[in-house]
């Protein structure tokens, strides 16, 4: 693992308003968000938005009330599913940093995906959950969800909810309050 660089994920997933999907569909990745951290300089260096054409099910009008995304802007700008991934490994080192996350729900829906797409994960095994860890140095008795992690730290939601890109960087601002906080000198 390279220490001095994270990935902080954050995905959209097509969704219904029930979370029941139809016959034959299955929730996937629409939209991956990346921002990298540099963790020596304690600081974000940049956020990115991949977006991802679905192809196991529809983007339903609550999907495109919550995201903003459609079927169409998603085919006009976005890439399959297997692209993207490489895109993650190949842009983003994404086998090589510690991945952040603020809940473990994304990972286990990527791994499903990966696994009915026979797709290779693309991500490695290092992986922070920040709400873990903020629970840990908290001494909390179970996690709490992103919007109060935000609140809790005295921090700003980002101005645009259910956009992998500003969730993302939303994490990363938490990350990196936390470390700022949890930090010490061996």
């Amino acid at each position: 693992m390279r220490y001095h660089l994270a990935n902080v994920l954050d995905e959209e997933r097509t969704c219904y308003a029930d979370g029941i999907f139809p016959d034959g569909e299955i929730a996937e990745v629409i939209e991956f968000g990346i921002t990298v951290v540099d963790l020596s300089a304690r600081a974000i260096v940049d956020t990115h938005s991949i977006a991802v054409v679905p192809t196991l099910s529809q983007v339903s009008d609550y999907c495109t009330n919550l995201t903003g995304w459609t079927y169409d802007k998603l085919l006009g700008c976005g890439v399959d599913f297997k692209e993207a991934c490489r895109l993650l490994v190949d842009q983003f080192d994404s086998l090589n940093r510690l991945l952040v996350i603020d809940s473990v729900s994304d990972i286990i829906a990527l791994e499903n995906q990966c696994a009915v797409m026979k797709q290779p994960m693309p991500f490695g095994p290092h992986r922070l959950n920040i709400s873990t860890l903020f629970s840990l140095l908290t001494d909390r008795r179970k996690q709490v969800g992103s919007e109060k992690l935000m609140r809790l730290l005295g921090l700003e939601s980002e101005p645009v909810r259910h956009r992998a890109d500003s969730d993302s960087r939303g994490t990363a601002r938490a990350f990196l309050s936390v470390l700022e906080k949890g930090a010490f000198k061996a």
